[in-house]
């Protein structure tokens, strides 16, 4: 069963400061109710270069991933997947982006991505559309209504909304 599986690696990569007893509860509400005092909603963008090769060649290709909780969740070719803070295996670590702070609390961010995995399955991904980058935009205007995610980190997220850079503007004085 995949969500025992899911509640034993959050049980068991816990942080050390979370009293013993309470790491090796069977109840995934007592651990998200721990997750809610923990950590504070805080969402961060998790950048990550694809490989060593286009982080060498100083492409600006990137995975991104969206933690919240404590934990860190993501798109890929096996559909929508979670792991713990810059823990994911696929890429080298760039950055992590700090957003704000959501107000839902953390059993209501599982249940919101939830709803978002039937929209999400591995089969509809596409490198330059449908892809983490696209999932990661989605998932923060969830998250954090009118925050965007910042545009040099989802170039390649297909049509969704992120905070693209401003343009210069000039003004010109005078007649034609």
């Amino acid at each position: 069963d995949s969500r025992k599986d899911f509640r034993e690696a959050m049980i068991c990569d816990l942080p050390p400061k979370i009293p013993t007893h309470l790491r090796r509860s069977n109840s995934l509400d007592a651990v998200l109710s721990l997750n809610d005092e923990l950590f504070d909603g805080e969402v961060k963008l998790q950048v990550y270069h694809l490989a060593k090769a286009v982080k060498a060649m100083g492409l600006p290709i990137y995975h991104t991933g969206v933690e919240v909780y404590g934990l860190e969740h993501y798109f890929c070719l096996d559909g929508v997947q979670v792991c713990l803070p810059q823990g994911y295996g696929q890429g080298v670590h760039k950055i992590a982006v700090t957003l704000g702070r959501t107000r839902l609390s953390s059993s209501r961010v599982e249940q919101t991505i939830k709803k978002l995995k039937p929209k999400w399955p591995g089969e509809d991904y596409k490198l330059l559309s449908h892809n983490c980058q696209s999932f990661a935009v989605e998932l923060v205007s969830l998250l954090l209504p009118n925050v965007p995610v910042p545009h040099e980190y989802c170039r390649f997220a297909g049509k969704v909304q992120s905070a693209k850079p401003k343009q210069p503007t000039f003004v010109v004085s005078g007649r034609w």
